[in-house]
């Protein structure tokens, strides 16, 4: 079975394409993009989900230029498959510059439909699809209590999602302490504990839901001042492989007391 995500504007090529992929055993599409997400939100899809292709719908060519453009980055090679209306030869050899391989045109007809898919598979079967590099991890360790540990983990933290544009995640570990919820003003947003109840399920649209916000950094704060006595180690093994497959784009820094 090949996996893939689907983006279009056109609401009715989307049901077009869907509807001809129903007859096609061999494809599942497993996240449908109704508008074109930005480049982080796509790269976070493609890592949750793990899809050997994507269809792109044609509908806007610039925000397909961005796209494509931020995915030839960091995952080169990866196959798309642009469908929609008639393209111009000038967008075309652009399409090609970008690695575009296939294109299905509208009206889609069966026999169209099954020819790039059988293209697709004979790709695959000689490059498999890349996989997204995992996001960097870093780790602040207090000598002692005091030392000023959160207050630098937080500098850098917003320093990298402000000044340098990398979108970044801190996450607080010193259950004991909250200090970044109070540094940051966070108020009633959820926790790392929160975070990991909930780690057998957790996906990109729930990690969004979760994650609080100061300007342009991701936070999950250590909790309440009443904490469990400590971290559930099994849930922690399981929050943290989940965590890599749906903050591609993120650099997340640890403060552990």
């Amino acid at each position: 079975m090949l996996r893939s995500i689907l983006i279009g504007s056109d609401e009715q090529r989307n049901k077009e394409l869907t509807t001809a992929l129903a007859n096609v055993p061999d494809v599942e599409v497993v996240r449908v993009f109704s508008s074109y997400p930005s480049p982080d939100d796509l790269l976070r899809s493609v890592r949750a989900q793990k899809p050997a292709f994507l269809f792109l719908c044609m509908e806007d060519f610039s925000q397909v230029e961005v796209l494509l453009a931020r995915l030839d980055d960091l995952m080169p090679g990866f196959l798309v498959v642009a469908f929609g209306g008639h393209l111009e030869p000038e967008v075309m050899r652009k399409l090609m510059h970008l690695g575009v391989r296939e294109y299905l045109p509208s009206p889609i007809k069966p026999a169209e439909l099954a020819e790039v898919i059988d293209s697709v598979k004979r790709y695959l079967k000689r490059h498999p699809a890349p996989v997204a590099r995992v996001a960097d991890l870093y780790t602040f360790l207090p000598a002692k209590p005091g030392v000023g540990t959160s207050t630098l983990a937080a500098s850098i933290s917003c320093a990298l999602a402000n000044d340098l544009g990398a979108h970044t995640l801190l996450l607080d570990c010193d259950l004991a302490a909250g200090t970044t919820r109070f540094l940051l003003k966070l108020g009633n947003t959820a926790s790392l504990v929160d975070a990991l109840g909930h780690a057998n399920k957790l996906d990109e649209d729930l990690l969004s839901q979760m994650v609080g916000k100061w300007e342009k950094l991701d936070v999950l704060h250590a909790g309440e001042l009443n904490p469990p006595p400590s971290i559930d180690l099994p849930s922690l093994q399981r929050f943290l492989p989940s965590l890599a497959r749906n903050i591609k784009s993120f650099v997340p820094i640890w403060r552990v007391a």
